[in-house]
């Protein structure tokens, strides 16, 4: 594990800006003001050239571009990075992560076009609702918007999934919501359970405050648990193994707008959310892309986790959320 030789995957959180207030998120207190430890950052372009290396990308399979507090599609250079990327290489699967209340056509039919230059991609659309729900949770995301993002980038040839996360207020829409997906194109779709059962959503601009509740883990698994295919099109998708380390296990490493590379999105956001508890500084010295090389800083923590595994000294993994509070979902819509 943490080799350039045996790394697959890299997540890039390529920008922390976002157009919404999602209640249960941790850039925002609450879906309100942004929380106060987190600096605003867009992924600089030399950052980006150090990180698409022919070295640093020749055995990496699949690029996420997902994140704690970002939404890949408010980067204002996205589409000219993948443009660069597809330059490197192409032989890729492209996965990216958005509630798509984002930009303008123009954008998106950029975005499908150069995505189709790689060998696989696909956009997960987070749909959690129709026009009268989506809002409760993805709080700043205008439907109309919404909707015209989505026929845009599939109209033109883009590969986009749906994503639903179940709440009391949209369960009885699930049916729906399907039907919505598959008529704007979508080649699939799955339902996704929340972490937290209660969310405290606070006054905010013109945000209601309240209670946004889920159904319960049984609940779901019996009534709302629901994925479709709708594609012929067979996506090689690393699977998910349960291990100590699924990050590991599935070589995967995390890079941050600032370069920053941490063996996890859990390691990652604890930063900002609870303050350090990891031995941050310590990793500033070595896993900074901007001034080491990806091989010397997988090299650094296959040396430095594997030791701290093994005699439990970083307690942070001991309470990774993949262990203590996994949401259910579906193995082949990873």
């Amino acid at each position: 594990m943490y080799s350039i030789d045996t790394t697959q995957v890299l997540e890039i959180e390529i920008t922390n800006y976002c157009n919404a207030f999602c209640g249960a998120c941790d850039r925002n207190v609450q879906g309100g003001q942004l929380n106060k430890d987190l600096n605003l950052k867009h992924m600089s372009l030399d950052t980006w050239r150090k990180i698409i290396t022919t070295q640093n990308l020749k055995n990496i399979k699949e690029i996420h571009f997902d994140g704690n507090f970002g939404d890949a599609i408010m980067h204002p250079e996205f589409v000219g990075f993948l443009h660069l990327l597809a330059d490197v290489k192409t032989n890729l699967i492209i996965k990216i992560s958005t509630n798509g209340g984002a930009r303008n056509s123009n954008f998106w039919k950029g975005l499908a076009t150069v995505l189709n230059k790689f060998d696989y991609h696909y956009v997960q659309f987070a749909i959690d609702g129709l026009e009268d729900t989506n809002h409760i949770y993805r709080r700043g995301v205008v439907w109309n918007k919404l909707v015209n993002n989505l026929l845009t980038f599939t109209g033109n040839g883009g590969f986009a999934q749906c994503r639903t996360i179940v709440f009391d207020h949209n369960k009885h829409q699930i049916e729906k919501i399907v039907n919505f997906a598959f008529d704007s194109g979508c080649k699939k779709f799955k339902t996704y359970r929340s972490r937290e059962q209660h969310i405290q959503v606070c006054d905010y601009k013109n945000f209601n405050k309240g209670s946004i509740t889920s159904p319960s883990r049984e609940e779901y698994e019996n009534n709302y648990k629901v994925f479709y295919n709708w594609s012929p099109t067979v996506i090689p998708l690393l699977q998910h193994i349960d291990s100590e380390c699924p990050f590991a296990k599935e070589r995967i490493v995390v890079i941050d707008p600032f370069g920053v590379v941490w063996p996890c999105c859990f390691i990652q956001g604890n930063q900002v959310t609870k303050h350090k508890p990891f031995p941050y500084d310590k990793y500033l010295s070595y896993n900074n892309i901007k001034l080491q090389s990806l091989q010397s800083i997988l090299d650094f923590f296959h040396i430095d986790l594997s030791n701290a595994w093994k005699h439990s000294s970083y307690k942070i993994c001991n309470t990774c959320l993949h262990k203590t509070n996994q949401p259910t979902q579906h193995n082949e819509f990873i």
